[in-house]
């Protein structure tokens, strides 16, 4: 299901330039949630598109993900590279990756509805990363045990040694 653009049709707000839903008072850092019913529910008024002329998050992407306003190219963005692809990451996105481990949110740090957006609310414990030469290091049941539970888990052990070794690659490439 396509929940962020149902949830713009349900008058929650507007999809960003970021490709990202935008609520008002919320900005962009919250989960979607469906409730799938037969009961005839009125929709919400739309919310117009507030993004005007900025174009911070296009300015600020470290892989040039965007091919324009509303048109990201996941091929290219640092969240889908480090979380859901499986395989290899080209050479020429070890740059732009720097030093993160699982997903990127530079599109959305910049976004100037997120300034006085509400702190997020953490559903679960936020299980932080051990250093990137252990995930390099470690085993299917030492990973299965360290993220029960945890997103970090979505990217799985490989991709996440994967994006270890390009996190410690750019390190000593930024060090000499």
């Amino acid at each position: 299901m396509l929940e962020r653009d149902l949830a713009a049709a349900a008058g929650l707000g507007w999809v960003g330039k970021n490709t990202n839903l935008i609520a008002p008072g919320l900005g962009s850092y919250f989960f979607i949630g469906l409730v799938l019913t037969t009961a005839d529910l009125p929709p919400d008024d739309a919310v117009p598109d507030r993004c005007g002329t900025c174009t911070a998050c296009l300015d600020a992407c470290p892989s040039a993900a965007f091919e324009g306003p509303y048109a990201l190219d996941a091929r290219r963005c640092v969240a889908y590279l480090t979380i859901e692809h499986r395989g290899p990451i080209p050479d020429e996105f070890h740059a732009p990756i720097g030093d993160w481990l699982f997903g990127c949110d530079v599109c959305q740090e910049v976004c100037p509805w997120n300034r006085h957006a509400p702190p997020a609310r953490q559903t679960v414990p936020a299980t932080p990363p051990p250093p990137p030469e252990a995930l390099v290091a470690m085993t299917d049941a030492e990973f299965r045990e360290r993220f029960r539970g945890s997103p970090l888990k979505r990217a799985r052990r490989a991709g996440l040694a994967r994006n270890a070794a390009i996190v410690l690659g750019n390190r000593r490439r930024s060090a000499s």
